[in-house]
């Protein structure tokens, strides 16, 4: 049995930029979004998991790609799909480029990800895709 989950709490402490609340948010949103077919869940959770993933660990990118999955899936679901297609692709292209750049030795390459998702998306998305992996980019830098 999970541990319970108690939202106020953890708000309270990701608003604050604790990276375990913000992963602990993400995950709980990922599962109430799958297991409810919740899309309100899935886009508040993606809030918290592009938080944590700001911190640079390339592990909070899973929940991140997971959650940008499901979001899709729920707007093409719900008939919104055609609107959010192309911004959550290249959101999983800015994402994957910033992973295999940060990348340590030992970790499971993410280059042939990046590499079938691009192949999967239009140059449009690749090429917002590469602007916002610019602004990620940029914002690390401010720190």
């Amino acid at each position: 049995m999970s541990e319970p989950f108690y939202a106020y709490t953890a708000l309270h402490h990701a608003a604050r930029g604790d990276l375990e609340s913000q992963r602990s948010f993400a995950r709980h949103a990922l599962s109430c979004a799958i297991e409810g077919n919740d899309a309100r869940a899935a886009t508040e959770g993606l809030v918290f998991a592009r938080m944590a993933a700001s911190h640079g660990d390339n592990s909070d990118l899973g929940v991140l790609l997971q959650l940008l999955a499901v979001s899709a899936s729920l707007a093409e679901a719900e008939g919104d799909y055609d609107d959010l297609r192309g911004v959550l692709s290249a959101e999983v292209v800015a994402y994957l480029s910033r992973g295999v750049d940060r990348q340590p030795e030992g970790e499971p390459d993410l280059a042939p990800w990046l590499a079938a998702v691009v192949a999967a998306c239009s140059s449009d998305e690749v090429e917002l895709g590469k602007d916002l992996e610019r602004q990620l980019v940029a914002a690390e830098r401010v720190g």
